[in-house]
């Protein structure tokens, strides 16, 4: 009698393994630029910290589909402008997102995967060397990712390590004032700014 409950215990015991992760990211965000007014803003790269936590929301075979939230700290990048072929430091560009997604990952001999990502993106354009007023802009864009890692196991736990690309699906670009004299939205600047791609590694433990 004790033997099928303990089999039926330990059965269950390995259901649960594996159900959540959670994990802590190293992220390099490319900046981006822009043309506008006879100049050119540019962001550059950042390095950015964050956390992920994962729950298992269906598996088959080889493979499971995974529902995620994250966030990114605050990290901020130079910003430089460009006139008349002269280039100066104006400023940096702080930046920060929460994110909700789906990802699908296949384990082979190494984990293979991608999914999708809502990020709301909250930035702030900062000058301390003019004391000029900080620029805000809140941005919410769909990031497709992909990654690909390795995970092993250890009494009970599943550590795992990956690496993941992800691309922002849209863009804001800056609308040139159809009068010369016109304003450009402080707002459409710094959106165009966001980051235009992350790669980063991901180390981590699911259980």
């Amino acid at each position: 009698m004790r033997t099928p409950l303990l089999l039926a215990l330990a059965t269950l015991s390995l259901a649960a393994q594996d159900r959540f992760h959670i994990g802590l990211d190293l992220a390099s965000q490319a900046g981006r630029s822009q043309s506008f007014l006879g100049g050119t803003l540019e962001s550059k790269q950042r390095t950015q910290f964050g956390l992920e936590a994962g729950w298992k929301a269906f598996a088959r075979d080889r493979m499971d589909l995974r529902i995620t939230a994250g966030l990114r700290f605050k990290a901020d990048a130079d910003v430089e402008s460009s006139y008349l072929g002269m280039t100066r430091h104006i400023g940096s560009l702080e930046h920060q997102s929460l994110a909700v997604g789906a990802e699908v990952t296949w384990y082979l001999p190494f984990e293979l995967g991608g999914g999708l990502q809502l990020r709301q993106e909250r930035m702030n354009m900062v000058f301390p060397e003019t004391g000029g007023p900080n620029l805000t802009a809140t941005s919410t864009r769909p990031w497709l990712t992909a990654h690909a890692g390795w995970s092993g196991k250890a009494q009970g736990l599943r550590p795992f390590l990956r690496g993941r690309m992800a691309l922002p699906l849209t863009h804001t670009n800056v609308t040139e004032p159809s009068d010369p004299d016109g304003d450009v939205s402080d707002t459409e600047v710094v959106k165009s700014l966001a980051p235009r791609f992350e790669l980063s590694f991901q180390v981590g433990l699911r259980f």
